[in-house]
């Protein structure tokens, strides 16, 4: 499934980037932690696809934007003994890159294509 522009926009400014985890931290102790501050929609935690250990970084999106400020006014914060570093979830202004998750199986790299040449000129990375 494709986010339409607002959706991807509405979620993107409820979203923090996650830093500096331990690699024993799991999705449910950083959804936990962060569960403190407000309601939490959607956890992500980048994991070694071979020991399935945190990668030390994660995603966190809440349902309220508001709850941004609330988590990044609390320093430090601590979650398994090491000092994360939660942020705004924001790539370079100057990129122009988009991420697009969830895609159904079989999505090809010309199916993005075609769908997103109608806002510009693309280059696809999968």
């Amino acid at each position: 499934m494709i986010l339409t522009t607002l959706s991807f926009v509405v979620v993107f400014f409820r979203k923090i980037f996650v830093g500096g985890l331990a690699t024993s931290t799991t999705k449910e102790g950083l959804h936990q932690y962060f569960e403190n501050f407000g309601e939490v929609t959607d956890c992500v935690l980048m994991t070694d696809p071979t020991t399935k250990r945190s990668r030390g970084f994660g995603f966190v999106t809440f349902r309220d934007p508001a709850t941004i400020e609330s988590v990044l006014a609390k320093k430090p914060h601590i979650l398994d003994g090491k000092t994360i570093d939660p942020k705004p979830a924001r790539g370079s202004a100057n990129d122009g890159k988009v991420f697009i998750g969830g895609l159904a199986f079989g999505t090809t790299e010309e199916d993005l294509k075609e769908y997103f040449s109608t806002y510009g000129m693309v280059n696809i990375e999968i």
